[in-house]
C-alpha cells in the first residue's frame, strides 16, 4: 500500500503546533507520574491534523492520490465537530492498535490498555463481512482515505453503527506507515442533532415554543386558515408589574413566576391552540380554527381568571395580570408579521384601558400606535433641536382685573403632528423616563423668562410650573429647584410650583418633607385641579400651601348647577379658613366671573381673559394697564 504524504499549510501547521504545546503542557500538570508520552502526543498531533483535513476539504494540501477520479470528494458534515464523542485509533500498516483517546473509551467500553497492541477489528459485528474492509482497503490504497458507515460491536456486546473515516498517514522515507480511524456513534450523533433542534426552538426556561417556532406554526395556521375559510387569533400577553417583581425579590422570583405563568396559560387555552413565550415578559397563543372573533374573547376571558390566584415563591404571594391584544385572520393581517404586530398595538390598548383585561385590535389603534412611535423616537431630540417652547397662561385677579402672574404650559412643535399640547405626549415620556429631564428644561426655562421680565421691569407675582408626580416621586425636586434658581437668579418669591391633589395624597409622608423643604428655599405652592378628587382635609392642613387652584370641571357650568355652586363656595370657604388663596380655573363667561366675585374667589384663570400666549405676547399683557 503506497503512503500518502500530507502537505499541511501553513495555517494547518500553525493550528498543530499551537495544539502541540497545549497537549503537552497538559499531558506535564495532568499526569506528572506518568512523564511525557511521545506517542501519545503523536496520537494527539495527528489526529488534530487528520480532523482537520476532514472538515476543511481542501485548506490543507491533497495527497498526489485524491487526485484520482475514482476516489470521492470529502465531505467535511460526514463527521461534525458538535458530534458528542469523536473517537481517535491510531493502528499500523499491520492493523494493530497503537492509541486510541477518551472518546474510544466512551463509544465503545474499551479501555485503552485493552487494545494496544491488538489488531483493530471495525467488524465485530459480523456485519458487512469481508466485502466491507475490501471496500475500505481498496479506498485507502487508491486515495489515501475511506468514508462511511459500519456496523461494530461495544465490550458490552451492543451492535451499534459507526460513521467513520479512515485516513493512510505516511512519513518521511523509511518510516513506518500509519492509519487513523475518527469515528462517531450515529445514534448518538442524531440523538445530539435532534436534540440541538428541539432546543433551538423552545424556550429554555418555560419549555414553551420560542418565537422560531411560533413564526413557524402561525405561518402554517394562516395557511390552513385560507384553505378552510376559517379565522385564526393571535393573542399577545404582557405580564403587569414583572419588573418590579423581578426588582425587588431577584431574577430567581421572576423565572419561577414566568414558568408558573407557563404553566397556567397552557392549562387554560383549548386543546391545539399553541402557547408561546416570545422572551421576556411577553408571551403569544395561536387560536385556530375559529368560527367567529368572540371565541379568542372566551379563551382571554379564561386567561384573566388563571391569574385571579397569587403565585407561590419561597414563602411569598407573586402577584401579575395580564394584558392581553388580540388579533383575527383575516380582518387583521393576512400575513404572521401584520397579526402579531396588531396584537401588539392591541396590548398596549389594554395597558393604556388600566391593565388585568384584553382588547381587539381596531384600525384605529393602528393609527394611535403609529402616532406614539413617533412621539418615542422624537422627544429625545426635541428640546436639542428647538421644538420645545413654553406659552404663558394670565392669571387675574378679580377684583381688578389686574395681570398678577402666568402659569407656564409646554408646547411641542413636532415636526409632522404639529403643535402638541401636554396631554399628547406626557405619558410616552413618562412611561420612557424623558419626564424628568423635560421637567427640568421647563422649569429652567420658566424663570430664565421670568427674571428676564423681572429685569425689564415689569410687574407680576409669580410664574406657575406644573410638577409631575414622576418628577414628585423619583427626581431631587429640591436640589433642581435650587440649582435652577441659581443659574438663572429668579427671586424664589416669582415661583409657584404646582402639584395635583391626587400626587399628594398618594405620597402624603414624601410630599409633606418635599413642600416643608421647598418652602425653605421662598418658593410658592400651589395644589392644581382640587375638587377633582377626594381630599384630605387632615393631609391640606400639614402641607405648607399658598393657594388652591379650583378644577374647572367645577366651573364649566356655573352658576347654573347649584352643585357645582355649593362645592366651589364650599372650597372658597375652606381655603380661606386654611390661610389659602382661591384661584378658579377655565373661566370663559362674564357670569362665572361675576359668581366666583360675589362668594369672594381670590384669583381667576381661563379664557376670558385670555389663552396661552408667547413671551413676548404676554410681557404687552403685564405692560398694559388693568381693566376691572
Amino acid at each position: 500500500m503506497a503512503p500518502v504524504t500530507l502537505a499541511l499549510d501553513r495555517s494547518a501547521l500553525g493550528a498543530s503546533l499551537v495544539m502541540l504545546a497545549t497537549l503537552v503542557v497538559v499531558e506535564a500538570l495532568v499526569l506528572p507520574t506518568a512523564g511525557f508520552s511521545g506517542l501519545r502526543v503523536l496520537v494527539y498531533v495527528v489526529g488534530f491534523a487528520a480532523f482537520l483535513f476532514a472538515i476543511t476539504r481542501g485548506r490543507t494540501a491533497r495527497a498526489v492520490a485524491l487526485s484520482s477520479p475514482d476516489c470521492p470528494p470529502s465531505d467535511p458534515s460526514e463527521l461534525r465537530s458538535d458530534a458528542p464523542a469523536t473517537a481517535v485509533v491510531v493502528v499500523d500498516s499491520a492493523g494493530n492498535t497503537i492509541s486510541v483517546n477518551p472518546a474510544y473509551t466512551e463509544i465503545t467500553g474499551f479501555a485503552e490498555a485493552e487494545v494496544a497492541g491488538t489488531r483493530l477489528d471495525l467488524l465485530h459485528s459480523g456485519e458487512g463481512g469481508r466485502a466491507s474492509f475490501e471496500t475500505m482497503r481498496r479506498s485507502l490504497e487508491r486515495c489515501g482515505e475511506w468514508r462511511g458507515e459500519v456496523w461494530d460491536r461495544r465490550k458490552a456486546g451492543e451492535a451499534y453503527l459507526a460513521r467513520m473515516a479512515m485516513l493512510a498517514m505516511g512519513g518521511q522515507e523509511g518510516s513506518q506507515e500509519r492509519y487513523i480511524c475518527l469515528f462517531t456513534d450515529s445514534q448518538a450523533s442524531q440523538q445530539c442533532a435532534d436534540s440541538s433542534a428541539e432546543m433551538a426552538q423552545h424556550d429554555s426556561l418555560t419549555g414553551l415554543p420560542n418565537r422560531a417556532l411560533f413564526n413557524d406554526r402561525l405561518s402554517h395556521a394562516v395557511e390552513r386558515a385560507r384553505r378552510s375559510g376559517s379565522q385564526v387569533a393571535v393573542m399577545f400577553i404582557d405580564l403587569d408589574g414583572f419588573k418590579h417583581i423581578n426588582d425587588t425579590l431577584g431574577h430567581a422570583a421572576g423565572d419561577r413566576l414566568l414558568q408558573g405563568v407557563a404553566a397556567r396559560l397552557s392549562d387554560r387555552v383549548r386543546k391545539g391552540d399553541t402557547v408561546c413565550r416570545l422572551g421576556g415578559d411577553e408571551f403569544t397563543v395561536i387560536m385556530e380554527g375559529l368560527r367567529e372573533a368572540r371565541q379568542a374573547g372566551v379563551v382571554a376571558q379564561k386567561m384573566l381568571q388563571a391569574f385571579e390566584a397569587p403565585f407561590k415563591f419561597e414563602g411569598h404571594d407573586l402577584h401579575t395580570t395580564p394584558s392581553m391584544g388580540i388579533a383575527v385572520f383575516p380582518d387583521d393581517g393576512w400575513d404572521t408579521d401584520a397579526l402579531l404586530r396588531n396584537a401588539d398595538v392591541a396590548m398596549y390598548q389594554a395597558k393604556r384601558a388600566g391593565k388585568n383585561n384584553y382588547q381587539f385590535y381596531t384600525e384605529e389603534l393602528t393609527a394611535q400606535a403609529l402616532e406614539r412611535f413617533l412621539l418615542d423616537s422624537n422627544l429625545r431630540e426635541a428640546a436639542d433641536q428647538g421644538q420645545l417652547e413654553l406659552d404663558y397662561q394670565p392669571q387675574v385677579a378679580l377684583l381688578t382685573g389686574e395681570v398678577i402672574g402666568a402659569e407656564a404650559l409646554l408646547r411641542w412643535n413636532h415636526p409632522t403632528l404639529g403643535r402638541l399640547v401636554p396631554s399628547r405626549f406626557l405619558a410616552v415620556a413618562e412611561e420612557t423616563g424623558m419626564i424628568e429631564q423635560i421637567g427640568a428644561w421647563v422649569l429652567r426655562m420658566a424663570c430664565a423668562q421670568a427674571m428676564a421680565w423681572h429685569g425689564s421691569g415689569l410687574q407680576f407675582e409669580r410664574v406657575s410650573v406644573n410638577l409631575s408626580g414622576f418628577q414628585f416621586r423619583r427626581g431631587d425636586i429640591v436640589g433642581t429647584v435650587e440649582r435652577v434658581l441659581a443659574e438663572t437668579g429668579l427671586p424664589p418669591r416669582l415661583l409657584e410650583l404646582e402639584l395635583t391633589e391626587l400626587v399628594l395624597l398618594q405620597h402624603e409622608q414624601q410630599a409633606v418633607q418635599v413642600l416643608l423643604r421647598l418652602e425653605e428655599l421662598g418658593v410658592g405652592l400651589a395644589i392644581d385641579n382640587f375638587g377633582s378628587g377626594y381630599s384630605s382635609l387632615g393631609v391640606l392642613k400639614r402641607l405648607p400651601l399658598d393657594r388652591l387652584k379650583i378644577d374647572m370641571s367645577l366651573i364649566q357650568d356655573l352658576p347654573q348647577s347649584e352643585g357645582d355652586a355649593a362645592i366651589v363656595q364650599s372650597v372658597i370657604a375652606l381655603g380661606h379658613r386654611l390661610g389659602l388663596a382661591a384661584i378658579a380655573q377655565g373661566v370663559e363667561r362674564p357670569e362665572q366671573q361675576a359668581f366666583l366675585r360675589s362668594e369672594g374667589c381670590d384669583e381667576a384663570q381661563g379664557f376670558l381673559y385670555g389663552g396661552p400666549v408667547s413671551a413676548e405676547k404676554f410681557a404687552k399683557l403685564l405692560a398694559r394697564p388693568s381693566a376691572p
